[in-house]
C-alpha cells in the first residue's frame, strides 16, 4: 500500500504541496534581491530532496518528494510565486499549510512530527539560504517570525 492511499485527493494534494507552502510562505517575508532569491529557491529544493533520516516518515516523505517534483506541482507553485503579491502569497501558503494540518492530524505521532520537522527544515533552508538586504543576521526578524508561524500552523491539526 502507497502512503498516498492513506489520504483522499485533497488531502494529498495539500500535504503533497506543504514543504514549497513553507518555502513560499518564508519567500513571501524575505527580502533577498534577485541573486538572493535564485539561492532561497535552490536551497529550498535541495532541502525537499535531502530530507535525511527522518525515521517513521522516510517513506512518507519520499512519497511527498515524487508528488511535489511532478511537473504540475512545480508549475503551480511558479505561478503563483509570479502573479501572487508578497501578501498573498503569505496568505495563499499558511492556508495550503493549514490544510496540510488538517490532512496529517490523524497520522502517528512521531511519524507526524518526523513530517512537520523535515517541511519546517524546507522553510529554514530557505530563509538561510540568502541574508536580506540590510540585515547582518543570517535568519531576518521576519524569516525567524514566520518560521515559528509554519510550525504552529502545521502542529494545529
Amino acid at each position: 500500500m502507497s502512503e498516498k492511499d492513506r489520504f483522499d485527493a485533497s488531502a494529498w494534494k495539500s500535504i503533497a504541496e506543504a514543504p514549497l507552502s513553507a518555502g513560499m510562505a518564508v519567500f513571501s517575508v524575505s527580502h533577498p534581491g534577485p541573486i538572493g532569491i535564485i539561492k532561497e529557491l535552490r536551497a529550498a529544493n535541495r532541502a525537499m530532496k535531502h530530507p535525511g533520516d527522518r525515521g517513521p516518515a522516510n517513506q512518507l516523505i519520499a512519497e511527498i518528494q515524487d508528488a511535489a517534483a511532478s511537473q504540475a506541482v512545480q508549475d503551480d507553485m511558479q505561478k503563483q510565486v509570479k502573479s501572487l503579491s508578497k501578501d498573498k502569497m503569505r496568505r495563499t501558503a499558511i492556508g495550503d499549510l493549514q490544510a496540510a494540518s488538517r490532512a496529517i492530524a490523524g497520522l502517528p505521532e512521531d511519524e507526524k512530527n518526523a513530517l512537520i520537522d523535515w517541511v519546517v527544515d524546507v522553510g529554514r533552508a530557505t530563509a538561510e539560504a540568502a541574508s536580506d538586504r540590510g540585515e547582518s543576521a543570517k535568519i531576518s526578524d521576519t524569516e525567524a517570525e514566520m518560521l515559528r508561524t509554519i510550525e504552529d500552523t502545521l502542529r494545529s491539526g
